[in-house]
């Protein structure tokens, strides 16, 4: 196998992986809104203002660290990635050099995980630029993050208005 067939089953197999994480995303996102959505349209159930409180905060602070974890998986294939394919531009226009191919591998974030160095090299300086980013340029990037957060907040936001709504009924 060639290097340049390597980065590209690599590319393959980790774009895969990141529709995967896309998708769980979004199922995730759907349950939460789908039980937020039950709780507001339940009378009913909010006669217990309590036990539906902790049954929310329970269910969103799972699905929610589920989705962030979710979310840094996602982007650490987005950067592989990413880095597969500059690395496939780059060896079009100069050939790789046996150096580049070292194998290597990086404890704890890929653990096992042997790689080409130049693929390693190529990761680092895309997290590194990506740190460097300014803000409008961090807010475009983020546009799937931004609306899958902004749906939560703003159903969580409706939900609570409800709740209390409803706890003072009860209250008076």
């Amino acid at each position: 196998m060639t290097p340049d067939d390597f980065v590209l089953e690599q590319w393959k197999g980790y774009g895969a992986y990141m529709e995967r994480k896309e998708r769980l995303i979004e199922v995730a996102t759907t349950v939460y809104l789908g039980f937020v959505s039950a709780l507001l349209i339940r009378d009913e159930v909010l006669k217990h203002p309590l036990f539906v409180f902790l049954l929310w905060l329970g269910t969103a602070t799972f699905l929610w660290s589920f989705v962030r974890w979710q979310f840094t998986l996602w982007g650490d294939a987005a950067r592989f990635c990413n880095s597969c394919h500059t690395l496939m531009t780059e060896w079009l226009a100069n050939p790789f050099e046996p150096k580049d191919l070292t194998p290597e591998s990086r404890e704890p974030d890929f653990a096992g995980v042997k790689l080409p160095k130049a693929l390693w090299d190529q990761m680092d300086e895309r997290a590194a630029r990506w740190r460097e980013m300014g803000f409008s340029d961090t807010i475009r990037a983020h546009r799937f993050q931004i609306t899958v957060y902004g749906l939560g907040i703003l159903w969580t936001a409706a939900f609570l208005v409800r709740a209390y709504a409803a706890a003072c009924r009860i209250v008076s």
